[in-house]
């Protein structure tokens, strides 16, 4: 794999993640929003505390996620360092969201972004791509 090829393959991962994330607000579901509305009020609401945290937290993924895409597309080694850093901060961020409703088509491409951000980690570091990241 070439080094464009693989900007290519960061670009259209971060594309599909994007539309993935954003699919249900450009087409909303009818169906999804009343089992969102129906969720909402079984959880508790959050405390300021809680959502001011959340807050932060998720302030510094995006950083960890913006940063690492502008590494990768640079081969810079704390690109594949903030993407790593990305998948751990982020996973303590879904207990506390507690439920997430989504339609077929969102929950699609949010997948296909993660299986390909995994193996944007794994070319990363166990590819021939990886010497470009050691120099």
């Amino acid at each position: 794999m070439t080094k464009n090829q693989f900007r290519v393959v960061v670009i259209t991962v971060l594309a599909v993640t994007l539309f993935g994330m954003f699919i249900d607000l450009l087409w909303p579901n009818e169906i999804t929003k009343q089992i969102t509305a129906y969720a909402e009020q079984l959880e508790p609401e959050w405390s300021d505390t809680k959502f001011g945290l959340f807050m932060v937290w998720a302030f510094v993924a995006i950083i960890c996620w913006v940063g690492s895409v502008i590494g990768l597309l640079l081969f810079k080694n704390w690109g594949r360092l903030l993407l790593l850093l990305g998948f751990i901060i982020i996973i303590p961020i879904y207990v506390p969201m507690g439920t997430a409703v989504s339609s077929p088509l969102s929950q699609i491409f949010y997948d296909l972004g993660s299986y390909g951000e995994g193996a944007i980690l794994a070319l990363c570091y166990f590819s021939p791509i990886a010497k470009y990241f050691e120099k």
